[in-house]
């Protein structure tokens, strides 16, 4: 998409829809877009599921605004529940993670400043296609090239704490 051409609507239709797992996302502002200011990223997320381990961003901050169903998050030490119309801040440098504790899929935008991000989701939607397990280090190297510093160790307390898991069984 180029907005420097002309064009200033977005449908839903135009945004490629990205799987990583149990997650999707639509990429509906690119770095590109924007000047590299920010990028913006409608996701859903399936009942029952982690989004990921807790992890730190060095470059963004992000911003998770709740379009429907439930949506939990651990951002440091805080633990969060949030519904349709409220906005979750994911500082850059804290630990975060996110969660869907509801019956029913969720959806909301995700925000983050510096742009940059979107690329991630593409090239790790494009890393997991096939055989995720397989491609598990590939996509921990992605992840790190990205600035994402990831605490595996906080999965299974997560998982635990609040009746999800990074496949939603």
């Amino acid at each position: 998409m180029d907005f420097s051409v002309g064009r200033i609507v977005l449908r839903a239709d135009d945004a490629a829809l990205i799987r990583l797992g149990k997650i999707d996302a639509r990429i509906l502002v690119s770095g590109a877009d924007t000047a590299g200011a920010f990028g913006l990223v409608e996701s859903g997320i399936q009942p029952r599921v982690l989004a990921g381990p807790m992890h730190t961003h060095v470059n963004e901050q992000g911003f998770w605004y709740v379009l429907e169903g439930e949506f939990g998050a651990q951002v440091g030490d805080q633990e969060v529940h949030a519904g349709q119309g409220a906005l979750v801040l994911a500082p850059r440098g804290v630990p975060h993670t996110y969660w869907n504790p509801g019956d029913t899929p969720a959806r909301y935008l995700e925000i983050f400043s510096p742009a940059g991000l979107e690329l991630m989701f593409e090239r790790l939607g494009a890393i997991l296609i096939g055989d995720e397990k397989a491609s598990a280090p590939e996509a921990f190297n992605l992840l790190e090239s990205f600035g994402l510093a990831m605490d595996f160790d906080s999965v299974a307390t997560l998982s635990e704490r609040h009746g999800v898991s990074l496949t939603g069984d």
